[in-house]
């Protein structure tokens, strides 16, 4: 599948989550959902990702997207689906990525992810998800010469030389980014061509920067970022 293809079904996958969410079906059914057609066959690492989720869904209970009317989990478990586009299975990678915002977002600790204990993987998820933390006590602010904040620039110093499931999920973090734009739409052209322009430039300047001379992170993954980013020149 080309990488047009690809963006229609990735776009087309998570359009009709979003929507079923937005009609009343339940997080949890859609998280069950997807989890089970993914990854029955492995008990202990399906058994892993649901206590993973279960306790994502709670910390997230109640929280929307920017668009104010999607569950903010949804983000999470839709990188497990382009995780699994790109042939990305491993547990460690996928339990980190159902957990990469819960201490940025929510008053998750970093001692709570650790307690989770997981039977599929001997990974350090806990440490995945510290990697994948901005500090907000460091200034978010951009300026006019600068949209990438003194907090972003922390965060993607961190992640430089971080291990390849850490790269591999921000990258998939950062592909969504941009396939999830329809919010913009509600927002003053000016402001909506502005916002757009900033969010181009960071995530860029993110994914360009932790990958540069790797040799280990997904490059159909990566392809497929730089191909959505050609689309806004």
């Amino acid at each position: 599948m080309d990488n047009l293809g690809t963006e229609k079904k990735l776009k087309r996958e998570y359009n009709s989550l979003r929507n079923k969410l937005r009609r009343g079906l339940n997080i949890h059914r859609v998280a069950d959902k997807i989890l089970n057609e993914i990854y029955r066959g492995n008990k202990d690492f399906l058994a892993d990702l649901k206590k993973a989720t279960a306790f994502a869904e709670k910390k997230f209970s109640g929280r929307l997207r920017q668009d104010g009317k999607t569950p903010l989990f949804l983000h999470s478990l839709f990188l497990v689906l382009i995780l699994d586009f790109f042939t990305i299975d491993d547990p460690g990678t996928i339990l980190a990525a159902i957990l990469h915002d819960t201490i940025e977002d929510t008053d998750t600790t970093l001692r709570e992810i650790k307690a989770l204990k997981f039977r599929s993987t001997n990974k350090p998820v806990y440490k995945f998800v510290n990697f994948l933390t901005q500090d907000k006590n460091i200034s978010d602010k951009t300026t006019k010469t600068s949209v990438i904040s003194p907090r972003v620039k922390k965060f993607v110093k961190i992640l430089t030389g971080a291990p390849a499931e850490v790269v591999n999920i921000e990258i998939a973090d950062r592909t969504h980014d941009l396939l999830d734009l329809d919010y913009m739409r509600k927002l003053d052209p000016a402001q909506a061509q502005l916002r757009l322009r900033n969010k181009i430039v960071r995530n860029k300047n993110i994914v360009r920067t932790i990958t540069h001379g790797r040799i280990d992170c997904n490059k159909k993954m990566l392809g497929f970022f730089y191909s959505l980013l050609k689309k806004f020149r």
